[in-house]
């Protein structure tokens, strides 16, 4: 019998989890069949949301990969909050069977539970702090699970201290800032590509014991040492039991490398230059990457 991704949607027996549990066992009871689940890990700015949006052609291409027993969903540097504000956007029209955020610091499920938290621990948070701000970002914020913390620095400075802001980031004074350790990203931008860069490579040296910074652009999510996206995709594979050559990633910038580099892969072919030299192939959409592995 072949099972498809529907099970997904239709667990009832638990809360949390459930609709994991109810993708292991469609996985297992395909034994007896010579097809096997695979996943597409995409991202999204850049790969399936392009200049012109989500485009009706992925979308159903999307839904075709799904009715065969497939699996899809995103891989963002996005935080909880504004990645579940796509996936839960009715306009959208796309069914996501997980999510992966925060650079692949955080696994959710389809229904927005987190069933891994790759989070990590830095003692000598201040002292990052002080080396981020000393290059005057255009902004400043830690995510810790579905927490978010920010300093009233750059374009947040017009923000109080002990400030929410509509989006829900918390504005701290700098000594309440300091005083957290565990976090899932750190993110800050800079005005230029050259700035960011230039960060990136001071930062990583000084602080490479602890965290890594996954540098797209002028944006940079610093992340736990050994994180990435590359890290959230092989955490969700182990949850479900999906062998890595069933992994296909899509991408189409620098932070997507590591999951160009490590599974088979498709970059965007408007994308940068070295995320389409780390990819196995070239296309133009999401459905090209549909039609060529179904």
């Amino acid at each position: 019998m072949c099972y498809t991704n529907r099970a997904i949607y239709n667990d009832e027996e638990n809360s949390g989890n459930g609709s994991f549990s109810a993708a292991r066992r469609a996985l297992q009871n395909t034994g007896g069949s010579n097809m096997s689940t695979k996943i597409i890990a995409s991202d999204y700015d850049g790969t399936l949301c392009r200049d012109e949006g989500i485009t009706e052609h992925d979308k159903a291409a999307i839904a075709r990969w799904q009715t065969a027993g497939n699996l899809f969903g995103l891989v963002t540097g996005r935080n909880i909050h504004d990645a579940l504000a796509v996936t839960r956007d009715p306009s959208c029209g796309i069914r996501f069977d997980f999510v992966i955020c925060c650079s692949g610091s955080i696994v959710l499920d389809r229904d927005g539970h987190i069933i891994y938290d790759g989070a990590g621990e830095i003692p000598c948070l201040d002292r990052l702090a002080d080396d981020f701000l000393s290059y005057d970002p255009m902004w400043l914020g830690l995510c810790r699970g579905e927490k978010r913390y920010a300093l009233p620095v750059g374009q947040d400075s017009e923000h109080s201290e002990g400030e929410t802001a509509p989006d829900g980031r918390l504005f701290l004074p700098r000594e309440e800032f300091d005083k957290l350790r565990s976090f899932n990203v750190i993110q800050s931008a800079y005005p230029t590509v050259e700035l960011a860069a230039e960060v990136t490579r001071t930062l990583e040296q000084r602080y490479g014991e602890w965290i890594h910074i996954c540098a797209n652009s002028f944006y940079l999510d610093t992340v736990p040492r050994g994180g990435g996206k590359s890290t959230g995709i092989r955490a969700l594979a182990d949850k479900l039991g999906i062998a890595e050559d069933d992994i296909i990633s899509a991408g189409d910038n620098l932070n997507d490398i590591d999951m160009l580099t490590d599974f088979r892969s498709f970059a965007i072919s408007t994308g940068h230059a070295n995320a389409k030299a780390a990819a196995d192939f070239t296309v133009d959409d999401i459905a090209a990457i549909v039609d060529a592995e179904i």
